[in-house]
């Protein structure tokens, strides 16, 4: 499900959200005719999807994330996206568990992408040390769906749910604005 879509200077139309199921996604054909596909990763979890579109509304990329092992739990939904006047993407969204790998948009069409994703983010775990709780993400992608810098924020509390969710981010050019929920008293 989109979450949700910014539209950039030049036209494009980007789009963040949640996917579930071992299920490919074919975002439609690209302005050369072939499919942009996410494939799904190898253990199904919900995962995080940031999609290009063209001016005319063909499919340019899709990037996303993936576990790095079908024996890991983890999993993403983008909430905010945004776009500077370079054209470099931002997301921010919550994950929670071990080793969540974020893809470029090259690595999101090898089937069990996860193999060619490098860069990773873990949760905390929770007070008890029995199961992560979510976090909050931002990560900034370049105009070709390349992955720049990733980075987290959360705490150790208990709350499994909506424990801290990026909504919205903002740039002035040299930073980026994240507002977001934290439950919990420190992050």
């Amino acid at each position: 499900a989109g979450r949700a879509v910014v539209v950039a200077p030049d036209g494009s139309v980007y789009v963040t959200g949640v996917l579930g199921g071992i299920v490919d996604v074919v975002f439609g054909n690209d302005a050369g005719g072939n499919p942009v596909t996410l494939k799904h990763p190898c253990n199904g979890d919900p995962q995080m999807f940031v999609a290009k579109y063209d001016a005319a509304g063909k499919p340019v990329w899709v990037a996303g994330t993936a576990s790095s092992s079908t024996s890991d739990t983890a999993q993403a939904g983008g909430y905010g996206i945004d776009v500077d006047a370079a054209g470099n993407v931002y997301v921010t969204g919550r994950f929670l568990g071990l080793n969540l790998r974020f893809c470029d948009a090259d690595a999101a069409r090898a089937a069990c992408p996860e193999a060619f994703c490098s860069e990773a983010l873990t949760s905390q775990n929770s007070t008890s040390g029995s199961q992560y709780t979510f976090d909050l993400f931002v990560a900034k992608y370049d105009s070709a769906g390349s992955i720049q810098w990733l980075t987290r924020a959360g705490n150790d509390s208990d709350v499994f749910v909506e424990s801290e969710i990026g909504n919205s981010d903002a740039i002035d050019g040299t930073a980026v604005f994240v507002t977001g929920t934290l439950l919990g008293d420190t992050i």
